[in-house]
C-alpha cells in the first residue's frame, strides 16, 4: 500500500526541482550582491580619497593666494622704493649736470651722460623684469 498517491509524489518532484532552480538564483543574486557590495566600497573609499584631496587643492590655494598677495605687497614697495630713488637720482643729476655746466668740463657731462643712459637702460630693464615676472605668474594660474 501507499502512503504517498502518486500526484503527490509528482508534485513533490516539481517542487524540488524549483527549490533547485531558485536556489541556483539565489546563489547568482548573492554572488551578485557582493560584487555590487564590492563596487560600493570601492567607490565610497574613492569618494573619501577625493574629499581629501580636494581639501588639499584649497588649502594650497589659499596658501598660493597669501603668497601672491605677500609678492604683491612686495613689488607696490619697491615700486615706491624704485620711484622715489629716480626721483633723487634726476635731482642729484640736475645738480651735477648745473655744476659741470658751470665749470665748463663738457668731459664731466659727457660722463654723467653715459651714466644716465646707463642706469636707464638698468632701471629699464629691472622694470621689465618685475613686470613680466608678475605677469607671468598670473599666467600660470
Amino acid at each position: 500500500m501507499e502512503l504517498i498517491s502518486k500526484d503527490t509524489v509528482e508534485r513533490l518532484q516539481k517542487v524540488e526541482e524549483h527549490i533547485q532552480a531558485v536556489q541556483a538564483e539565489m546563489l547568482r543574486a548573492a554572488q551578485e550582491y557582493l560584487t555590487v557590495q564590492a563596487r560600493i566600497e570601492l567607490i565610497e573609499k574613492a569618494g573619501a580619497r577625493h574629499e581629501k584631496e580636494l581639501r588639499e587643492l584649497k588649502e594650497i590655494s589659499r596658501s598660493l593666494q597669501q603668497q601672491y598677495d605677500r609678492f604683491g605687497e612686495k613689488i607696490d614697495k619697491l615700486e615706491s622704493k624704485l620711484f622715489s630713488w629716480m626721483q633723487q637720482l634726476q635731482r642729484d643729476n640736475a645738480e651735477l649736470i648745473k655744476a659741470a655746466q658751470t665749470e665748463g668740463a663738457l668731459e664731466r657731462q659727457t660722463t654723467l651722460k653715459s651714466w644716465m643712459t646707463f642706469l636707464q637702460y638698468v632701471l629699464g630693464g629691472t622694470i621689465f623684469i618685475i613686470v613680466a615676472y608678475v605677469f607671468g605668474i598670473n599666467f600660470i594660474r
